[in-house]
């Protein structure tokens, strides 16, 4: 009666692992077969982008350059150039990272946190196994 149960225990212990591999095989299998489309969306979402980001930079800075032209200190504006460039670049970094993060968030991709749980219960479960057997 005792390896009755334990037998039953073992099984579903094992069936629980079995469940969660499959799990974890499936996340893999997800992943590889999103990775080519995550990827050209990336690529032509980063290429929209940077065509904006292209836009809005050489427009100010072509009109700093004509005003520049104009005026004798050349220095001050130099610096704001510099500084309009920077924020751009800046803005650019942001809205192409918060795209990334979309576009994953999209893909229905676990986060590291979840893998972690998930690897952390594998192993649980794992140790639950060897301990049933030894049991047995």
């Amino acid at each position: 009666m005792k390896n009755a149960s334990l037998n039953k225990s073992i099984k579903h212990v094992n069936s629980a692992v079995k469940e969660l591999h499959q799990a974890g095989l499936d996340i893999v299998t997800q992943l590889r077969s999103n990775s080519t489309s995550l990827f050209a969306e990336l690529v032509q979402e980063g290429e929209a982008v940077q065509s904006r980001a292209i836009t809005a930079v050489t427009t100010p800075v072509t009109r700093l350059r004509q005003e520049l032209s104009q005026r004798v200190q050349l220095a001050p504006k130099v610096d704001q150039a510099r500084e309009v460039v920077s924020d751009n670049v800046q803005r650019l970094e942001n809205v192409f990272q918060e795209q990334f993060g979309k576009v994953l968030d999209f893909a229905g991709l676990p986060s590291q946190a979840e893998l972690d749980r998930l690897n952390t219960r594998l192993a649980s479960l794992r140790r639950e196994v060897t301990r049933l057997k030894r049991a047995a």
